[in-house]
């Protein structure tokens, strides 16, 4: 096979590749924080800082992705149109029925784990293919084993029966109208499954490592190595240390999540902005970006917005009221994002592997967007939105 061409083999180039892509700004950080002795806490602006400019626009550009193009509302119809309105229809039955909202809830912190490991390997997968290395259905099926037996270990952290995993959440919810339902796996079953997993997980490395070292050099495969050692920092090693007892409880733990989280919200912006710019009909990336960011703010001020002027204090308003609303909100608006990321970003897609693996021209890349009344009304809207937010900011 024809090794590809030095350009090709990377995205926008090696620097912001590595430290956004493959993660290594987020190694790098965190070997600061070892190093210096620096706590979490104590850079906690950072953190704030980091899902204002992508935790925010990262959920907008998954609206976009789907619902901006007319080619694309078409070809994903199904998750844009039923599975949006399924989902609006059990945030309404969760208002009443707590239980029903405690399962989705549970179900939003347990699938989050399993969709920042989805990502990370099919960016891993991406670059091998790029750089024209041969993935060989044992070693693609042991390298994606690796990463879903990673998210393994930390499904078993959050529904073990020992208190203080609460791994993917940052919140009690003691309190509370909705809560966090583990499934609570008793000792001696949670052990024996941990080391299980924890066994395999280290076998699918070795396999996949060895098969992909005899088809090419390390310097190939360093991208997708550092996205393998960013999915252990995230979902492997906390867990691991966890149940060794050397960290500790929920603060913690949850305090490791939240800087994952950042890590995954960056990333996730750094492939997305790519796509736009090469699929054409987005405009330039600071234009993606802040459509994103209007399409994202929209998204989770218009139902709070929503709730407090046409239900709250009424008895439309269920059994959740204030807070509980909001969190329960968060929860749905993961899911719905869970759903359409996992449609819309498949290597097997071949529009997606145009752009992201082969590098051609998208044909349906001059298709315009923006026609007509509805996306004008929609980002004045949105814009309206930032304004309302900010101001409700400005005042607490």
């Amino acid at each position: 096979m024809s090794r590809p061409d030095s350009a090709g083999r990377w995205l926008f180039g090696p620097v912001s590749d590595l430290v956004l892509g493959c993660g290594l700004g987020y190694v790098v950080v965190f070997a600061w924080l070892l190093v210096s002795g620096t706590s979490l806490a104590s850079v906690g602006w950072l953190v704030a800082l980091v899902p204002l400019l992508a935790g925010t626009p990262h959920y907008g550009a998954t609206l976009l992705r789907v619902y901006e193009k007319r080619s694309d509302r078409r070809a994903y119809v199904f998750f844009a149109v039923w599975v949006t309105l399924a989902l609006i229809a059990c945030f309404a039955i969760g208002l009443y029925r707590p239980f029903f909202g405690s399962l989705l809830l549970s179900l939003s912190i347990t699938w989050g784990p399993y969709h920042y490991s989805a990502q990370n390997y099919g960016i891993a997968a991406m670059f091998l293919r790029r750089r024209g290395v041969e993935l060989t259905p044992r070693a693609r099926r042991a390298l994606q084993l690796s990463f879903q037996l990673s998210f393994v270990l930390t499904f078993l952290s959050i529904h073990g029966a020992i208190d203080g995993g609460q791994y993917g959440t940052v919140v009690t919810y003691r309190g509370s109208v909705f809560r966090d339902m583990k499934l609570g796996i008793p000792s001696p079953w949670w052990e024996a499954a941990f080391g299980l997993a924890l066994a395999a997980y280290l076998g699918s490395l070795f396999v996949a490592g060895r098969s992909l070292l005899a088809r090419a050099r390390a310097t190939e495969l360093f991208p997708s190595a550092l996205l393998v050692a960013t999915q252990a920092m995230w979902f492997t090693l906390p867990p691991l240390a966890r149940s060794m007892g050397w960290i500790g409880g929920d603060l913690s733990v949850a305090t490791a999540f939240v800087w994952v989280a950042a890590g995954h919200t960056v990333q996730y912006m750094w492939i997305t902005t790519y796509y736009a710019a090469h699929a054409g009909g987005w405009g330039s990336r600071t234009a993606f970006y802040l459509k994103a960011l209007l399409a994202g703010t929209l998204l989770f001020t218009a139902p709070a917005l929503i709730y407090s002027l046409t239900v709250q204090g009424t008895s439309l308003g269920g059994v959740a009221f204030g807070a509980d609303v909001g969190i329960y909100a968060v929860a749905l608006i993961n899911l719905h994002h869970f759903v359409l990321d996992g449609a819309v970003w498949k290597l097997r897609d071949g529009r997606v592997a145009r752009i992201l693996i082969r590098r051609e021209a998208d044909p349906a890349g001059a298709e315009s967007v923006g026609s007509g009344w509805l996306a004008p009304a929609f980002y004045g809207l949105a814009t309206l939105a930032m304004l309302y937010e900010t101001g409700a900011q400005t005042v607490l």
